[in-house]
């Protein structure tokens, strides 16, 4: 699946100090994105972690920065081990003007 999109993707999240990084990184892996539409509907599911970057899960704790902070979103490609010049960050949301 990582393959078809032709990009590597990553997820950066704030977790709340009661959540571990650990739980995170289960929590996004293992999230359901949609139902494959396949031909014998077999009932396939694509989960998060079919897309995500095996290291583009980037937890605040990990980090040891919040978002909106823009230096989390330097510090994530270097845990993807991408080049911070070819990254992209997207955002949402009204904390993301002005961000990276």
């Amino acid at each position: 699946m990582r393959d078809l999109v032709g990009l590597r993707v990553g997820v950066i999240t704030n977790l709340p100090a009661e959540v571990s990084a650990e739980q995170g990184h289960r929590m996004i892996a293992e999230a359901v994105v949609a139902e494959a539409v396949v031909a014998d509907n077999d009932g396939s599911v694509v989960h998060l972690a079919d897309i995500l970057d095996p290291h583009g899960i980037v937890i605040n704790h990990e980090a040891k920065l919040d978002k909106p902070d823009p230096a989390i979103c330097r510090f994530a490609p270097g845990q993807m081990r991408a080049r911070t010049d070819r990254a992209v960050p997207v955002r949402r949301g009204p904390d993301a003007v002005g961000a990276a």
